[in-house]
């Protein structure tokens, strides 16, 4: 269960990302949410897309996925990074798709100065609810940017109704420990997706820094470590953020993808620096 490490914050570009340990699918086995793998044989255009956007067509798998309430939708999914099928159709019918194919960090950010709800539906147990509020916590306190994150939550039949710029629900067959959208038309990543059989986020602090690290590729960023898979900074469209670690071996940062690293502690003076350089500080 890799969580890969793709663009660094000029070393940074955040992903948070974590181990989690017991109880989470036991919790969850009334969860029927499945994962089903349409394809990874793309037309061409699709796979210059993909490679502009920082996505390796070759481990880039098509997947449906099934919502809360039992809605679907399809999704082009990169180690733990996805962008849905209508953010890919948009980007092809733009005239002129970025290419970054010599910098470090998704094209991609959102607006500033503003608040964004994120929803988390069936946390119904303690260290669900307690994890997620420390994760907002931190973001929003520690972070001290001009985005800040309002939290919600809410049952998973109300999917639909409840406002939201962020979802982060439990799905039942994922190949990775968790999955979150990046940034498409100056919105955040729609939705973070949590792998409920995974042994690993099963712990209020595990599952804390996992969603500390993909609430941080909703934003935009991207992994710090990428260097550590053989990957060269010119690789895959990463956009660099200046005043950060620029070597892609950081394996500190709440971003690192999490397989060669210890579990996260939290946000780390280059992720601070990272984050305030995209979005401000408050």
């Amino acid at each position: 269960m890799k969580i890969f490490r793709n663009l660094q914050l000029f070393g940074l570009l955040v992903i948070i990302y974590s181990l989690t340990q017991c109880t989470t699918a036991e919790v969850h086995e009334s969860f029927s949410n499945e994962l089903e793998e349409i394809t990874d044989d793309f037309s061409p255009k699709i796979t210059k897309v993909l490679e502009n956007l920082g996505f390796n067509p070759i481990e880039t798998k098509k997947d449906k996925v099934v919502f809360p309430d039992g809605t679907t939708n399809d999704f082009y999914t990169y180690q733990d990074m996805s962008y849905s099928d209508e953010a890919i159709e948009k980007i092809m019918n733009q005239e002129d798709t970025p290419t970054f194919e010599k910098q470090f960090r998704t094209f991609n950010t959102v607006g500033g100065n503003r608040n964004y709800t994120i929803a988390f539906f069936d946390f119904n147990q303690p260290f669900q609810r307690q994890a997620a509020g420390d994760a907002v916590f931190l973001f929003n306190n520690t972070l001290r940017t001009t985005i800040r994150l309002n939290i919600v939550f809410a049952n998973g039949s109300n999917f639909a109704s409840t406002p939201k710029d962020i979802a982060v629900f439990y799905l039942g067959n994922i190949n990775t420990i968790a999955v979150a959208d990046l940034p498409s038309n100056g919105l955040p990543g729609k939705n973070i997706r949590l792998n409920f059989r995974s042994n690993l986020i099963g712990t209020r602090a595990r599952l804390r820094n996992t969603i500390m690290h993909e609430v941080g590729h909703t934003f935009g960023l991207r992994h710090t470590d990428f260097g550590l898979t053989g990957q060269a900074p010119d690789q895959f469209g990463r956009v660099p953020i200046p005043g950060t670690d620029t070597s892609g071996f950081d394996i500190s940062s709440i971003m690192t993808s999490g397989q060669n690293s210890n579990p996260f502690g939290g946000y780390t003076d280059n992720d601070i620096r990272a984050i305030r350089f995209l979005y401000g500080f408050r």
